[in-house]
């Protein structure tokens, strides 16, 4: 093993791996993880609400829950975005609502939260 010329890399390397939590590299957030912390349950019903909150369609959702699917890394960042602002889970589900309110109806896609994204041809099957 060849020894790193820079202390402060060498530094930062011993740090990092005597403390992981001091890494400025982030896990990507755990879709299962976000659905379940935001009190949504094993249903159908909520698996399309949560599908319409995450932008994406209910197939998709279904793959990201269900069979180990990969979310992309716009539905990363969004997740990344809400988890950021330390929100209760009450107050994290009114904030997504809101702003997919918003963005629907600039988009002008019709009872977005009631409808979903895709079934008007809308963003969604991108996972």
């Amino acid at each position: 093993m060849q020894q790193i010329a820079d202390p402060v890399i060498a530094m930062l390397l011993q740090i990092y791996l005597a403390y992981p939590e001091s890494s400025p590299v982030t896990l990507p957030p755990d879709v299962q993880e976000f659905y379940e912390f935001l009190g949504m349950q094993d249903s159908p019903q909520d698996r399309d609400t949560f599908a319409t909150l995450i932008g994406r369609s209910p197939p998709s959702v279904y793959r990201l829950l269900l069979h180990n699917g990969k979310p992309g890394r716009p539905v990363m960042r969004w997740i990344e975005a809400i988890k950021r602002l330390k929100l209760t889970p009450k107050k994290s589900l009114k904030v997504m609502a809101d702003v997919v309110s918003t963005v629907g109806d600039r988009q002008q896609v019709d009872k977005v939260l009631i409808n979903g994204w895709t079934k008007q041809g809308g963003p969604g099957e991108h996972e």
